[in-house]
């Protein structure tokens, strides 16, 4: 694995409510998937976020999604992170844009699907400093 020396996306993910039926509406369109699996971790204040994790046996380098149920019990990391970015346009590019599309309405993405000559995630972050676009590797 190659060190990160630069900014770049490295993977996304994608909020699901019952991500164990979302694995079983996958499969039964032909996308492979993992099986769902749970996951924790500590935050600095010692509470505990708990959420169950689905993702696809072809991630495409972490240009598509996997996706996440957060557990009842823990607080959205959202809710209290610092203020100030905010995403403001997403996107994949694609040498073959129709393929991916495909997939992209199996998987139920809202992202736009542009022509490109190589498969990459790409993303704009606006802050309080200006705008960072940012691109997967």
């Amino acid at each position: 694995m190659a060190s990160l020396m630069n900014p770049a996306l490295v993977g996304w993910a994608i909020h699901q409510h019952d991500v164990k039926k979302f694995a079983s509406v996958l499969r039964s369109d032909g996308v492979e998937c993992m099986d769902p699996k749970p996951g924790s971790r500590a935050r600095p204040d010692g509470t505990t976020l708990n959420w169950t994790s689905l993702t696809l046996k072809d991630d495409k380098d972490g240009v598509l999604p996997f996706f996440i149920e957060w557990g009842s019990n823990s607080l959205h990391p959202s809710v209290d992170a610092p203020t100030g970015c905010r995403l403001t346009d997403l996107w994949i590019s694609a040498p073959n844009p129709a393929d991916l599309q495909t997939l992209a309405a199996k998987l139920q993405l809202e992202v736009q699907i542009r022509q490109s000559d190589e498969l990459r995630l790409a993303a704009t972050i606006a802050g309080p400093k200006g705008s960072m676009s940012l691109l997967s590797r």
